[in-house]
């Protein structure tokens, strides 16, 4: 290294650590830090511009024969997930809960066992143990009072929990690969609904599966960084992801968010390990975790049009396209995995009707206007969602807090790897990265609101391999000295901002969140209400609700998962005929009064003079946002 590149450097990250403090502390003229970050990244590009990524070694695969074997038991795969398929279809006598979800697990687990072939994967022990550890932590972290941590179904969490609870204990048989709440997939609420049985109707049953598949992603970021880069890059991503904020606070709810990114990173990596290493199981892996990333949140669309780059930008590579060519038939692999594991949603789609990227185009038909011009667009919606890793918060309720995606330390890494990376934007890896940042705030164009943080969980694992290059490249090429610790000053500094991330979360941000949910009454403290009251109630007790009517729909989500009761009514004004209704049935019932609505408390009392009216536990009468009583006959 030349000694007269030092000076620049530090004067590019000093020019990126004050632009970044400047976008932190200027929150509504963000335009004098936008010319310090990019006059810095300009001078640390400069200092490495003939710097780029280093390689990507190909295997040399020998030819695809397989066994008769192999082909029997793929070809079985194929057959289950067709017979799925049918079965879908059939309206007269649709499938149980359990075939479907047997019939899929034996179609993607023969197909992956047809295609793969027994190997010894050995992996040391300095690299399990402390993999171990730091997916213990990441659980450990997304764990911590998942109960209480927030005290109320949030929002999407509602429905998709109370689904999951008809599934568990009303024998639901719904169609797990059609459309469930809000067009979602509904394969979601039927994996939830095998912890709602085991642990009942609290929240930590239906939020358990999303905090273990979140803590997943870190080991398999790790995976992916060591194929794409190297071990340094790995861990360093890993470690960043198990503690990043927002990675954390989607995990710990009852929402599909996180589970696409788990998917497409397997994808990728097993992707990456099949053209490195040339095992045709590898290939079959990422064609079906691929599949898999399709079948949860809308941002998963995002993922096949990735690979798809990725693989085009390595052929357009004349050093790389001999060997992708080599790889054709293990990559038409891929493409059968997906294409299987896809099947029986596309079939059931395309049987009744709807378009195969209906829960797209339900966002769309329900939240994109063309009537704005580019120029709008662009200033509401692109910049905002482009900025939101270093300047714009959430514009949407699911994160709420005060603060961008990043904080200020990882922030400064992020720009320094983002300086590095746009060096090598002709390289496959690069594209990758840089598409999978800026994809989700171009698709933000095409929705009504600001864009929110719950739209771009999907790029964090992108996010956690652009701060791990910037760290990288901060220990190689601005701190020389610490070379010879290589590894373990990366992963220390890392560690560091980590634990203040937790710190951050768990001390600050809860506090906000929990601010600005109290202030939104259809989702703050009154509904945190109605599920404590829910769950003190008799089991499928009736209730009625006098409330405003945008309170209703999350109040009977709510009250249905928590209560199991189906006999909710919302009424305005006083529900005379559903109460008599009720009183004549001689079932005891709840009825729920918002602040709005408390001079109908004394109607009630007028009407029903000699009820046995009981305050629920926790509501002195008069001091609570909701006036809660249950009445036995």
């Amino acid at each position: 290294m030349k000694l007269s590149r030092v000076p620049l450097r530090w004067s590019g990250l000093g020019c990126v650590a004050a632009g970044q403090a400047l976008l932190l502390v200027l929150v509504d003229a963000p335009g004098v830090g936008l010319i310090f970050v990019v006059t810095g990244m300009a001078l640390l590009a400069l200092t490495w511009r003939r710097a780029a990524l280093p390689p990507f070694r190909f295997a040399r695969p020998a030819p695809l024969r397989p066994a008769r074997r192999q082909w029997l038991l793929m070809v079985g795969g194929a057959a289950a997930g067709v017979w799925l398929s049918y079965r879908l279809v059939d309206k007269n006598n649709p499938p149980l809960y359990f075939e479907q979800a047997a019939l899929g697990l034996l179609s993607l687990g023969l197909f992956l066992l047809g295609a793969a072939r027994p190997r010894r994967c050995a992996v040391p022990l300095r690299v399990v143990i402390p993999l171990a550890i730091l997916t213990l932590f990441a659980l450990g972290v997304r764990l911590f009072d998942l109960e209480y941590g927030v005290p109320v179904l949030y929002v999407d969490e509602a429905p998709f929990a109370s689904y999951a609870r008809q599934i568990a204990e009303e024998g639901l048989q719904e169609i797990l690969f059609g459309p469930g709440h809000y067009s979602h997939p509904a394969l979601f609420e039927g994996m939830l609904a095998p912890c709602v049985a085991a642990l009942g109707r609290t929240r930590t049953a239906v939020r358990l599966l999303p905090a273990v598949l979140g803590a997943l992603t870190a080991p398999a970021l790790y995976w992916l960084g060591v194929e794409l880069f190297n071990r340094r890059v790995g861990w360093i991503a890993a470690a960043f992801l198990a503690a990043y904020p927002v990675h954390i606070h989607f995990s710990r709810f009852a929402l599909n968010n996180v589970i696409d990114p788990l998917f497409g990173v397997l994808a990728f990596a097993a992707l990456a390990r099949g053209l490195r290493r040339g095992g045709a199981g590898w290939f079959a892996l990422a064609g079906v975790t691929l599949g898999l990333s399709q079948a949860f949140y809308v941002g998963g669309r995002i993922l096949p049009p990735l690979m798809l780059l990725f693989l085009a930008m390595l052929y357009l590579d004349k050093t790389y396209r001999r060997a992708v060519r080599a790889h054709t038939a293990r990559l038409a692999l891929a493409f059968a995995g997906f294409v299987l594991t896809t099947l029986p949603a596309n079939v059931y789609l395309l049987a009744n009707g709807l378009p195969l990227t209906w829960r797209a185009w339900a966002s769309f038909d329900r939240y994109a206007f063309l009537d704005d011009t580019f120029f709008e667009v662009l200033q509401r919606k692109i910049i905002p969602a482009a900025l939101a890793f270093i300047h714009t918060p959430d514009g949407f309720y699911f994160y709420g807090g005060y603060t961008p995606m990043l904080l200020f330390l990882p922030a400064v890494a992020f720009l320094v790897g983002m300086a590095w990376l746009l060096l090598s934007w002709k390289r496959a890896r690069g594209v990758l990265l840089l598409s999978w940042l800026l994809a989700p705030a171009a698709g933000s164009m095409f929705l009504r609101e600001v864009p929110g943080y719950a739209r771009l969980v999907i790029l964090t694992p992108a996010l956690g391999l652009v701060v791990a290059l910037g760290v990288d490249r901060l220990v190689w090429h601005l701190a020389p000295r610490l070379r010879a610790y290589g590894l373990r000053a990366a992963v220390a500094a890392v560690a560091l901002a980590g634990a203040l991330n937790v710190v951050y979360y768990f001390g600050v941000h809860l506090d906000d969140f929990a601010k600005t949910a109290n202030d939104n009454p259809d989702i703050g403290r009154w509904m945190q209400q109605v599920g404590e009251s829910a769950r003190t109630l008799p089991y499928k007790t009736a209730a009625v609700f006098l409330t405003e009517p945008e309170m209703k729909y999350n109040a009977y989500w709510i009250y249905n998962y928590h209560n199991g009761s189906d006999e909710v009514w919302w009424a305005n004004p006083y529900p005379v005929e559903v109460l008599d209704e009720l009183d004549n049935s001689g079932r005891p019932y709840a009825v729920f009064f918002s602040e709005n609505y408390r001079n109908m408390l004394s109607e009630l009392i007028r009407i029903h003079p000699d009820a046995d009216l009981r305050w629920l536990p926790g509501t002195p009468e008069g001091r609570a946002a909701l006036i809660r009583f249950y009445r036995v006959p």
